[in-house]
């Protein structure tokens, strides 16, 4: 239905609805918004490491070693991103520990809490909410040549005292294969 005002067009007083309209849902974002910003963050630093399972492999972005060592070490790269929670606020923290370190020191800012959550990669988080982080993980890994693909192999961690031990939450599937062939794709 289109409303008209004598000349067929809208009257102002037509436009002055819909512009008061389009404040009070402009405004009621920007105070949604508002009520997510961290007023008391401070810059904060964290150490994180790969928590170290029974059988010791170790896993993560940069494997350390060649192909043929029976266990290879994993190595965070500099500029790695973590997600880090205080279970009201997150924040994004960065690795600045030089490239190729067991442990990372993970720069950031964020409001003092009890304890601390973390998960990595950042980019792969979409929430945390009621206890648990909310992540996309791509149904479709390709090939990272001495490595794992970047963004690809998503670890959790927990602390309350500065230092994270990630555990990594799923798996990495290592082939090993001899000859001349070419492998063009893995179902």
């Amino acid at each position: 239905m289109k409303i008209l005002n004598g000349k067929g067009g809208y009257s102002m007083k037509h436009f002055k609805i819909i512009f008061i309209a389009m404040l009070a849902i402009v405004s009621c974002q920007l105070e949604e918004d508002f009520q997510q910003i961290d007023n008391n963050a401070v810059p904060m630093t964290f150490y994180a490491g790969i928590e170290l399972p029974e059988d010791h492999i170790e896993t993560k972005t940069i494997l350390g070693g060649s192909p043929s060592d029976k266990y290879r070490k994993v190595l965070w790269e500099t500029d790695d991103e973590v997600y880090v929670t205080n279970e009201t606020y997150s924040s994004r923290f960065i690795n600045t520990a030089e490239n190729g370190a067991n442990l990372a020191i993970l720069e950031g800012e964020l409001s003092q809490g009890s304890k601390y959550l973390a998960a990595y990669p950042y980019d792969i988080v979409t929430d945390y909410t009621s206890g648990a982080f909310n992540v996309n993980l791509p149904t479709v890994q390709e090939y990272y040549e001495d490595g794992i693909n970047p963004g690809t192999f998503p670890m959790v961690a927990k602390c309350n005292n500065g230092t994270f031990n990630f555990q990594n939450i799923c798996g990495i599937f290592v082939l090993q294969l001899l000859g001349e062939k070419t492998v063009s794709a893995l179902t």
